[in-house]
């Protein structure tokens, strides 16, 4: 693999091959294992899960497969007891990030059987810290993840005694941030929560502005101040508000106005009061799975549209699903012929299986699409190539990629030791780099930062901090560039 394109696929520009699509629907992980209620976290291509033995994973995916690098994707294991899902709000783990990295959310009760949020920092080591404290109940909800900011901003609910939504800086746990009326949702508008909008200090959420009237609100979460930007009248629920790539990266919202479409609002003018639906998605009304739920918006746009995923049932009733369908919208500029396919391999098969709970994650060259399904039991974790692909931006400089074994060695021992020696040859004078890569290609390590002259050397690693999983190790000079993967073991 190559790590200049590995470490830069954050950061693309996109293209989508609309050509002849097949549908690759494949298992991941191992029918011996339970995934339930999956989340994953772009840019890091880590997945989190709650087993039926009420543990929390961790595991790595291969950004360019999808798949886990381990057979079963069992690689961090985080906590044990932990709250299942009927006892959470129907929600398991949850991820959140920062420049630090990333961190999972969920809920596990104290010794009093007092439920609490708890926070997993799982890089360079594993770190659990219980967030909450009390007398009253707490469940988690979810996190902002953001890798440029210093801090995580995190929706749970307290019940006081009963249930309220708060949000709150991660690190200073605050009840002032109540989420006003918020509308939890029920039949077939259950509400998918509050999220936050990438790279802004705003999210959004629905609120029973008065009784039968649902609306987006948005709060700044600067001076938490909350603004209603909807006034049509129409429910609506698993609200996003996402940058479209469609209007100049303008904030665009999108909500789930029936049971059969998605409502996407803007302001038109800058100056005014409310948003404007300008556009309708739905699921083609010729498809039986009309019925469309858990909306999940796919940021950032590619190639000028933005993706949505969504499940497709034969129902309107959102608990009692009997045939479930993946679905990947496209909004774009033309009202006329917008992007809708289905990528689950019921597809090609027809075969009438419980599919739930779609959740997108952008790899290194495209976007893919996880769900569980029903067979003999919930949890079945698989993942579909959806055929929208990713470009990685072409580099200015290409640095020389000479031969591995005349400038950087293979590290050793391998596949672990406290201790690891790194050799490496320069080949002439001049300041070396070598840096240590996570495999979602986040740099985790400065080893060497400094000028040699031409000769053969050797740097210790100490690598006992690290957690199990495969690295990389890059070396560059002002010419020359090598990688090498390394698999650490405990």
């Amino acid at each position: 693999m190559n790590i200049l394109y590995f470490l830069l696929f954050v950061c693309i520009s996109y293209h989508n091959v609309t050509a002849q699509f097949i549908v690759d629907d494949v298992q991941v992980g191992t029918s011996q294992f339970r995934y339930i209620d999956p989340e994953f976290i772009d840019g890091y291509c880590k997945a989190c899960w709650i087993d039926l033995n009420k543990k929390i994973w961790v595991g790595n995916l291969d950004p360019v497969t999808g798949l886990f690098f381990s057979v079963h994707g069992m690689d961090l294991f985080i906590d044990s007891n932990v709250v299942p899902l009927d006892s959470a709000l129907i929600n398991g783990p949850e991820w959140g990030a920062d420049f630090e990295g990333p961190a999972v959310f969920y809920t596990k009760r104290d010794s009093l059987g007092i439920r609490h949020v708890w926070r997993a920092i799982t890089t360079p080591v594993l770190i659990k810290t219980k967030m909450t404290s009390g007398s009253q109940h707490h469940v988690h909800w979810q996190g902002t993840t953001e890798s440029s900011s210093s801090f995580i901003n995190m929706f749970f609910v307290r019940y006081d005694p009963l249930q309220n939504l708060y949000w709150s800086n991660e690190n200073n746990i605050v009840y002032s941030n109540l989420i006003p009326n918020y509308y939890w949702g029920s039949g077939n508008l259950v509400n998918g929560g509050p999220r936050f909008i990438l790279g802004t200090d705003y999210f959004v959420y629905s609120k029973t502005v008065i009784p039968n009237k649902i609306e987006i609100i948005r709060v700044n979460t600067l001076n938490n101040t909350l603004r209603n930007i909807s006034n049509d009248n129409i429910p609506k629920v698993d609200i996003f508000g996402f940058k479209a790539a469609e209007f100049n990266n303008q904030i665009c919202y999108a909500a789930r106005i029936t049971d059969t479409t998605i409502g996407v609002y803007r302001f038109v003018q800058p100056t005014d009061t409310f948003t404007t639906r300008f556009a309708t998605l739905r699921i083609p009304i010729t498809d039986p799975h009309k019925y469309l739920f858990s909306l999940e918006a796919v940021q950032p746009s590619i190639n000028g549209t933005t993706y949505f995923a969504v499940l497709g049932n034969l129902t309107n009733n959102p608990q009692s699903p009997i045939d479930g369908s993946m679905w990947i919208l496209g909004l774009g500029l033309d009202s006329n012929n917008r992007f809708a396919r289905r990528v689950d391999e019921g597809a090609v098969s027809g075969i009438y299986r419980l599919r739930i709970e779609p959740e997108p994650m952008l790899g290194q060259n495209e976007l893919f699409l996880y769900y569980n399904v029903q067979i003999g039991g919930v949890g079945q974790l698989r993942r579909c190539r959806t055929g929208i692909f990713t470009n990685p931006v072409k580099i200015t400089t290409i640095l020389n990629e000479i031969p591995d074994n005349y400038f950087l060695y293979q590290n050793y021992p391998n596949p672990f030791n406290p201790e690891t020696i790194i050799k490496f040859k320069v080949p002439v004078s001049g300041t070396v780099k070598i840096k240590i890569y996570d495999v979602s290609g986040k740099e985790i390590k400065k080893l060497v930062n400094k000028y040699y002259n031409a000769g053969e050397y050797d740097v210790i690693f100490n690598a006992s901090e690290f957690s199990s999983g495969i690295y990389f190790y890059k070396m560059t000079t002002d010419e020359y560039s090598a990688t090498k993967k390394m698999l650490l073991i405990k």
